[in-house]
């Protein structure tokens, strides 16, 4: 179920009551998802979709949903989902909350070979590789509109400036005055040189263009792969509640028959 928006606004402009059936509560939150995302509002339904996960795992954890037919309730083989798809589930949640890196090796001339994401630094590095950090997908949401004057775009999380800057005339950088450090006696140039890029610790919140597109473009498609997953999951819960396969026991069968009354 979707809700019709207004004007530009990304809110819906239909109040939502809470159904008293979970179904039906994953039902209508999956539509005003699917809203979100019709729209391109990608980070509000990315939002929603994560703290959406919580609340789906947290009734399968209690046995809101998720229980067994009570057609097949002595059947050993068929167990209780008491969880949503661990491994897909943690994984999008590291891209999105952080952490997750870059494993990737260059061949001589620097350029990259391969890439792929990884969910722990605690890798063996061979001859040309490294680890580069990610930052959380959710941090990747703009702090202001992007400006098509701007060399640089700010996000919600610091990273190395040799990931967010490199290649880049370092005098560009300075001139375009958003790389400066004040200090009492006046400012001065974070840096100074094209080393201060490439070999520095320092961090930055401004990034490149090119680092921007290239990282969203990278965490979405992880991030993506990990939602269809969990996506279709919870369309089949939806699908075999609605269809009152997901029923737990006999007692509640039982309350539902109207007994014939005693002659």
């Amino acid at each position: 179920m979707s809700s019709k928006g207004e004007g530009t606004s990304k809110q819906p402009k239909n109040l939502l009551v809470h159904p008293v059936d979970f179904i039906d509560y994953m039902q209508q939150t999956l539509g005003v998802r699917n809203y979100f995302e019709h729209f391109s509002h990608f980070f509000l339904q990315a939002q929603r979709f994560m703290t959406f996960l919580d609340e789906v795992n947290g009734a399968l954890d209690v046995g809101i949903i998720g229980k067994v037919d009570y057609r097949f309730k002595n059947d050993p083989s068929v167990k209780a989902k008491t969880s949503l798809d661990k491994s897909a589930l943690q994984k999008i949640k590291q891209i999105w909350y952080g952490p997750s890196w870059i494993h990737l090796k260059r061949n001589k001339n620097y350029d990259i070979e391969w890439w792929k994401i990884v969910y722990t630094k605690n890798i063996k590095l061979n001859f040309r590789e490294s680890i580069v950090y990610c930052p959380p997908l959710k941090s990747m949401d703009p702090v202001e509109p992007i400006a098509t004057s701007t060399l640089g775009i700010m996000i919600r999380d610091w990273v190395p400036i040799k990931d967010a800057w490199w290649g880049h005339d370092f005098k560009q950088m300075i001139t375009s005055g958003g790389f400066n450090v004040k200090f009492s006696d006046g400012t001065r140039p974070l840096i100074e040189s094209e080393e201060d890029i490439t070999e520095s610790d320092a961090l930055v919140n401004v990034v490149s263009r090119e680092y921007f597109h290239k990282m969203i473009d990278i965490l979405t498609l992880e991030w993506n792969k990990h939602n269809v997953v969990l996506f279709l999951e919870l369309h089949k819960i939806i699908s075999e509640g609605k269809s009152g396969g997901d029923m737990a026991d006999e007692d509640y069968q039982s309350s539902m028959m109207i007994e014939e009354p005693v002659s």
